[in-house]
């Protein structure tokens, strides 16, 4: 294998309070292409405060020798859509990678696939545009309608990114599918790889959750927000009999919305476990796993739609058992045979009725993958050893200059 110099663009890192799911896999692919050899650079567009990283994860950085560049803003682009994709395509040019691994979201690669589909910079790197979910899937998720002209003209820079990269990745087939039903221009070549398991990435062993017998704590796991099936959870847990709740306690674990503040949930909640109920919404990532690997714990993650969340793919690998609900990308995490046991539909009444078989169940056992956990470094390791940009297609002169007036 060759080593190669590559950047892996992404709007967040490991390390910080409330990272999301294309965070982690940016910063696991990061440190896992570092592992192997590879000169890795991990570079963080303008957008969010990031500030100091752990102690943990800034060892894990380091000996996987990645080098961390946050990026800072220009508040002189317009459109501001712009801004961040223009930044990072003034960091690249500085001294171009062999590799660059860019997020869809934002379509941060839009100004540098730009500029090389023009001849004027980065024709010697290669673009591989990594799906997590672009703007317009996000909404979905939120069932928001995308109702600004920022936001369309975000979208046509993710659409756009799509179409010049030299490779597109996606962690499920699902949204795969959904792009193209929408007409994206997703490349017949796109290829699915799941998101890289923590304990793969950083070579360490997978820990297990020990058997604790029946379930004695529901734990909601993920933002505290109507997408993420907070509304569904509760009317579920309200359905149950509630003898079944007898000695169950209930654990919230995620961001809160303004949507759902704590005291909206708590109000919502039956009255025998209101009292007892915790919403804890600040831990960090390490912190809410522990809390889920306690015995007796379930898991619950009822999303409406959803991509290759992490919170079941955490599940999965630490052996944590959970419930979810069978929407998106989810099913593929899961093995096939464990589907009917773990997975239900978007409703209280299915979600009602798959917590109570868990809660009648003496033991609960944890689902298994789908994928064994290497197969996601293994295609990583020969994506990034194979790919080579596209040829520039000739270039005409330009011949008009069109200037656009706006309003500031």
């Amino acid at each position: 294998m060759k080593t190669r110099r590559i950047t892996i663009v992404a709007s967040e890192l490991l390390g910080r309070a409330g990272t999301g799911g294309a965070g982690t896999a940016d910063s696991l692919l990061a440190v896992a292409l570092g592992r192997h050899g590879h000169q890795v650079e991990l570079l963080v567009a303008s957008g969010r405060d990031i500030g100091p990283l752990s102690p943990e994860w800034t060892r894990s950085y380091e000996s996987a020798g990645v080098n961390i560049r946050v990026v800072e803003h220009n508040p002189g682009v317009r459109p501001p859509y712009l801004a961040a994709p223009f930044e990072i395509f003034e960091v690249l040019r500085e001294n171009p990678p062999d590799v660059v691994v860019v997020d869809d979201w934002r379509g941060l690669g839009y100004a540098a696939l730009r500029a090389r589909q023009a001849g004027r910079a980065l024709t010697e790197t290669a673009f591989v545009v990594y799906c997590h979910g672009p703007g317009r899937v996000l909404s979905a998720f939120a069932e928001k309608v995308p109702d600004t002209l920022e936001r369309f003209g975000e979208q046509i820079a993710e659409r756009t990114s799509l179409a010049l990269a030299d490779v597109v990745v996606s962690p499920s087939r699902w949204l795969l599918e959904w792009m193209r039903h929408h007409a994206w221009p997703v490349p017949e070549s796109a290829r699915v790889i799941q998101y890289l398991r923590e304990s793969t990435a950083l070579g360490e062993p997978r820990r297990g959750t020990a058997d604790g017998g029946g379930i004695r704590r529901l734990a909601f796991f993920g933002q505290l927000r109507e997408g993420k099936g907070i509304r569904i959870f509760l009317a579920g847990v309200n359905q149950l009999d509630s003898e079944l709740l007898d000695g169950v306690e209930l654990l919230f674990l995620g961001s809160e919305s303004k949507r759902w503040p704590r005291d909206r949930i708590v109000s919502a909640l039956p009255a025998k476990t209101a009292g007892a109920a915790r919403i804890e919404t600040a831990l960090a990532r390490e912190q809410a796993l522990a809390e889920l690997q306690r015995p007796g714990t379930l898991a619950v993650m009822p999303s409406l739609l959803d991509n290759s969340p992490n919170t079941v793919a955490e599940c999965v690998e630490y052996s944590i058992p959970f419930i979810a609900t069978a929407t998106g990308g989810i099913p593929e995490l899961v093995a096939e045979s464990d589907h009917a046991r773990v997975l239900c539909r978007p409703t209280a009444d299915d979600l009602a009725a798959a917590l109570a078989r868990a809660l009648t169940n003496p033991h609960f056992t944890p689902a298994r993958p789908a994928r064994d956990g290497g197969e996601a470094l293994d295609a990583w390791l020969e994506l990034v050893d194979a790919v080579r940009p596209s040829p520039a297609a000739g270039v005409r002169p330009a011949t008009h200059v069109a200037v656009v007036a706006g309003d500031e």
